[in-house]
């Protein structure tokens, strides 16, 4: 059961990177919106829920409050976020291989 989350999970951040690679470099410069960041970092928890493991190597959830909380966005870019996402999925296939 865990190995299908893994997958399903993998997937919703597929389907991420597939919105991001789709961006233009200056919009890739722009500040992630909260609600991108909210559902990275749901991943995130969701992914350490199904495998401790996992959990215990992915990248620190993305900070909602900060100086960019008024416009709706947070700290780091879209080219951050993208980075975040191909780091994340290479974890999930790795454990994917040793199952």
């Amino acid at each position: 059961m865990a190995v299908d989350k893994l997958r399903a999970l993998k997937i919703r951040l597929g389907t991420m990177k597939k919105s991001l690679e789709g961006q233009s470099q200056s919009n890739k410069a722009i500040h992630v919106s909260q609600t991108m960041a909210q559902r990275f970092n749901d991943t995130l928890d969701t992914l350490a829920e199904v495998n401790s493991e996992v959990g215990e190597l992915l990248p620190s959830p993305i900070e909602i409050n900060g100086r960019f909380k008024m416009m709706g966005k947070v700290e780091i870019t879209y080219v951050d976020l993208e980075i975040f996402i191909d780091e994340t999925i290479a974890l999930i296939s790795e454990f994917e291989l040793e199952e």
